[in-house]
């Protein structure tokens, strides 16, 4: 038994009491890391977020899917807003068409109302996407990192197809170079 023990401790590189030492983040990572920080507390702001709050699944109509609530996540608060503030959008929308009908009493309209709440969706689905982006970079940047160190000094015609498509996968990303 004790042999099994040593034996998984040298195959996993811990020594006895000890933990072992976690990778430290690289620099593009870490930018990574901070830009959709910015990011996120910059969606926190227009939406009034808090994390660790409780989120009900919103269906198309603006009401709640169920009565179950779960832990919501930045992306899922989000698209409720982003449901909610389209759904305002054409409310304003319609009212201003009816502006314009004679026999229509538009309560509290201004064209104005229209255009803030048009506004906020467009941000919204930037915002969204803006995310989307973002986290995808985060996921895939230090691979990118290593690719780049790798074929950096390589010539065209010396590198391998696969070399050459990681390269237009990261370039793809935006990633290749990694930014400073």
């Amino acid at each position: 038994m004790n042999r099994l023990l040593l034996l998984a401790a040298v195959i996993t590189g811990c020594a006895w009491g000890q933990a072992a030492k976690p990778t430290p983040e690289s620099a593009v990572h870490k930018h990574a890391r901070m830009e959709l920080a910015q990011l996120i507390q910059a969606i926190q702001k227009m939406i009034d977020w808090k994390p660790g709050g409780e989120c009900n699944s919103i269906g198309p109509d603006g009401a709640a899917v169920d009565g179950k609530t779960h832990p919501c996540t930045i992306d899922e608060e989000l698209s409720d807003h982003i449901k909610l503030a389209e759904i305002d959008a054409n409310i304003a929308l319609e009212a201003a068409k009816c502006y314009y009908r004679s026999p229509c009493d538009p309560s509290e309209l201004s064209l104005n109302n229209l255009s803030q709440k048009t506004d906020l969706f467009k941000k919204l689905l930037a915002a969204q996407d803006e995310l989307s982006v973002l986290t995808t970079k985060l996921r895939y940047v230090d691979i990118c990192a290593s690719v780049y160190r790798k074929t950096i000094d390589k010539k065209a015609g010396d590198m391998t197809l696969r070399d050459s498509e990681q390269v237009s996968e990261c370039r793809s990303l935006d990633l290749y170079p990694p930014a400073k």
